[in-house]
């Protein structure tokens, strides 16, 4: 079985000039630990929750919104060149990597890494 019969073709997204707060927001609403980063249908980076908290003073959530580090863009958080995975892929190559990497999902790029779909870790281990 591949990834692409299995991945979240319409994954919440954000991009580089988002603000942080508009980012945690996102993922707060839809109970994600972090966001791919897309500019113009490619993938350019990765977003986590725990990035953007260590970017607060102090590294805390305590007055979350108020922070002014949020009015920051998720381009200062991001990681470059996160590690993904192709549609072809088999979901228990996929599986291993979300296992070892201890990741909750990995973006799905065609080969000029326009950003697929998401495969989230509890359906590669649903199946």
């Amino acid at each position: 079985m591949d990834v692409a019969s299995w991945m979240n073709r319409a994954p919440v997204v954000t991009s580089p000039d988002e603000t942080l707060r508009t980012a945690l927001l996102k993922m707060q609403l839809e109970e994600l630990d972090s966001l791919p980063v897309v500019m113009s249908g490619f993938l350019v980076g990765m977003v986590t929750k725990a990035s953007i908290l260590d970017s607060l003073q102090g590294g805390h959530p305590g007055a979350l919104l108020d922070d002014p580090a949020l009015t920051g863009n998720v381009i200062t958080c991001m990681l470059p060149a996160p590690v993904v995975c192709r549609p072809t892929d088999s979901l228990s190559a996929v599986g291993l990597m979300l296992s070892v990497m201890d990741l909750g999902q990995l973006p799905v790029v065609r080969t000029d890494h326009s950003l697929m779909g998401i495969v989230e870790r509890e359906t590669v281990f649903a199946e």
